[in-house]
């Protein structure tokens, strides 16, 4: 065992202090590996930890400067402002064939995804091979086609106009219907129509003639009242939704560590008991509009009653698996 001038253990050789400029991040560590931020709260954890109590692990380095292991505590020791860092170099340069495979096994011990284990694995079998599928992955995953994207021009914002007072009973009329179903929020446009068909309001008050009515002038100037009355606050965001327009959101985390505790915070709150395990029949309900989904889903999650929306007749698939769960489930007899 030898000390290092700042008194660090090493017990492969001296520990020499070099200057941080002198020291670079390897390439082929951001490729296996997520990229290390300024943004990462453990990195910036990091960089007050070394500026209070110095880089207590040395870096490990190539021949020509390039880190081998510790590019988290490179990174950190420049937010804290570090001029000269420990390193102890290791006898490979970063040109050598086996550097890459080196750089994966100083890292065996630290918390990785499982994109960075796939990499790692890839980088085990063929160095040479892995090293160009994994940068033309990050290639492919950075660039963008911009030839097949359409360019949304920004303009001057056009203000729509406000609600006039012959709107106002139609506005009445449809903040009943919402208050009424509020259980069911939120609702579709198509599902406000139906209910004002209940109780046909005026589309505009001062003409005798314009009873809301189910044909597309009156739809669209429900829309058009439902937008307008969202934009100055008479009807909350969350009262409406259009599921023609889907939404995909990716459930991501910047480490593992936060999927983790996402995970173990929602550990069997999905539980759901079967309640119709003592029923003789298989039920389920089938339901002819999207527009009374939201109204059968409390009543069928209640009761754990599976549900599908046939809109007047379902296609192919829908019946297919409402065969497969049929007999799947074991009962004699079908209701729905």
């Amino acid at each position: 065992m030898k000390k290092s001038p700042n008194g660090a253990v090493s017990k492969f050789g001296h520990v020499r202090i070099l200057p941080i400029t002198e020291i670079r991040r390897s390439p082929e560590n951001e490729l296996v590996y997520r990229p290390v931020s300024a943004s990462d709260p453990d990195v910036v954890r990091l960089a007050e930890s070394i500026k209070k109590h110095g880089i207590i692990e040395p870096l490990v380095i190539s021949t020509d400067g390039y880190v081998l292991s510790g590019h988290r505590r490179h990174f950190a020791a420049q937010l804290a402002g570090l001029d000269k860092v420990p390193c102890r170099v290791e006898e490979v340069a970063s040109g050598d064939l086996f550097f890459r495979q080196r750089l994966v096994e100083y890292n065996q011990q630290r918390v990785k995804g499982v994109e960075e284990i796939f990499h790692e694995e890839l980088l085990r079998t063929d160095p040479d091979a892995s090293y160009d599928q994994l940068l033309s992955e990050r290639i492919e995953r950075a660039g963008v086609d911009l030839d097949g994207l359409a360019v949304i021009q920004l303009r001057e914002k056009k203000q729509r106009p406000k609600i006039s007072k012959a709107k106002i009973p139609m506005l009445q009329a449809i903040m009943r219907v919402l208050n009424e179903n509020r259980n069911f929020w939120p609702l579709t446009d198509r599902q406000v129509h139906y209910y004002l068909l209940n109780d046909p309001p005026l589309i505009h008050a001062s003409k005798s003639d314009s009873v809301y009515r189910n044909h597309i002038k009156s739809y669209k100037a429900l829309t058009e009242l439902l937008t307008r009355a969202r934009l100055e606050g008479y009807i909350p965001w969350n009262a409406i939704t259009d599921t023609t327009r889907p939404v995909v959101i990716w459930d991501v985390h910047k480490n593992p560590a936060s999927f983790i505790a996402k995970e173990i915070d929602e550990f069997l709150k999905g539980y759901n008991r079967d309640l119709l395990q003592s029923q003789p029949n298989h039920i389920e309900i089938i339901g002819e509009k999207n527009t009374i989904m939201n109204v059968i889903r409390p009543i069928c999650m209640k009761y754990t009653i599976p549900y599908s929306i046939g809109r007047g007749y379902c296609s192919l698939d829908p019946r297919n698996q409402l065969v497969k769960r049929f007999a799947e489930g074991g009962k004699e007899n079908w209701s729905s």
